[in-house]
């Protein structure tokens, strides 16, 4: 989680993929990314885009680029 919240954090993060597989590390997982948290949606920055999405098998893709 630190790597990817300094490489993001620096600009540094040309594409991410995220691959969903349900119930794989549960809610006791850490979270992917430690900055900021941003839960007010009125105020929410769009950082990222999702820009294509997908199954692959039985798991969830999407491939985000910086907005």
């Amino acid at each position: 989680p630190r790597l990817l919240t300094s490489l993001y954090d620096e600009g540094l993060v040309d594409q991410l993929l995220l691959v969903h597989a349900g119930g794989m590390a549960g809610e006791s997982a850490p979270s992917l990314y430690r900055g900021a948290s941003q839960q007010d949606l009125e105020e929410l920055v769009r950082g990222m885009v999702a820009v294509e999405a997908g199954l692959v098998g039985g798991d969830a893709a999407t491939v985000w680029e910086p907005a």
